[in-house]
């Protein structure tokens, strides 16, 4: 049982590094750049840029925001029960660690929905075509896909067990 207390640990740690980072790294976007500015950045691989995104992603339903602050904070309950529900089980790290990065980037996000009304991004990638090229993600919107794709092809090749 210890092992496995010792184990969580690391999960919550994991979630605590990626909400961190992400509010570190808006806090920092916010107070050099202007909001709109870019900047290239490793050879022009990176683009660094300061979007106010009052909706979900690509600024869907932004003329919504209560809706938009509803729904986040009912995902955000969502995952503290799926939190609870696996952290009870022995074993099932992958699906531990995918829903760990989501709430993560979960209490990222939320907390810019709750106290400035909009979620900060600053990543963006210089694809060519454009409609991909002004997508604007955050640290916690990669930690959001990035653990729900783990989670799901962990829950998926499990099977569903128990």
């Amino acid at each position: 049982m210890e092992k496995e207390k010792g184990s969580m640990a690391v999960f919550v740690f994991l979630a605590a590094a990626v909400a961190g980072a992400d509010l570190l790294l808006k806090e920092r976007t916010v107070k050099d750049m202007k909001p709109g500015e870019e900047r290239r950045l490793f050879g022009g691989r990176l683009l660094y840029r300061r979007v106010h995104n009052p909706g979900f992603a690509m600024s869907r339903l932004k003329e919504y925001p209560k809706l938009v602050k509803g729904a986040s904070l009912a995902a955000g309950a969502v995952l503290a029960a799926g939190w609870f529900r696996q952290g009870r089980q022995k074993g099932h790290l992958l699906e531990k660690a995918g829903l760990a990065l989501m709430s993560g980037g979960a209490v990222g996000n939320g907390y810019d929905r709750l106290f400035r009304g909009y979620v900060v991004d600053y990543i963006g990638f210089p694809w060519k075509k454009e409609s991909l090229r002004k997508i604007t993600w955050n640290v916690a919107d990669l930690a959001l896909l990035a653990g729900g794709l783990l989670w799901g092809a962990a829950s998926w090749l499990s099977g569903g067990k128990k």
